[in-house]
């Protein structure tokens, strides 16, 4: 894996799950694997970051084959320093 990954925290509300993990990058792209059964939409908040647009796709790999329940991101820098706050069900 290209990241170095911890929860911050899980939630829920009604039918929906919440997770939010802080990630430090090692590389310009990953694969995150929430743990989440099928992701409705995923947000990236950055702590400390030297990139400005990275790209956030859900349910897909880095190679866009379908993974559910995973977030792949592009476009980010080594040490890049972030939270994703990924929705979804089990």
């Amino acid at each position: 894996m290209a990241y170095t990954i911890s929860t911050a925290w899980k939630s829920v509300y009604g039918n929906t799950r919440v997770i939010c993990q802080s990630v430090t990058a090692d590389s310009a792209s990953g694969t995150i694997a929430t743990g989440l059964g099928y992701i409705f939409s995923s947000e990236l908040s950055p702590i400390s970051m030297a990139t400005a647009s990275p790209l956030v796709k859900v349910n897909l790999n880095g190679t866009n084959s379908t993974t559910v329940g995973s977030v792949n991101l592009n476009g980010v820098a080594s040490g890049d320093v972030f939270y994703l706050v990924s929705t979804g069900r089990s």
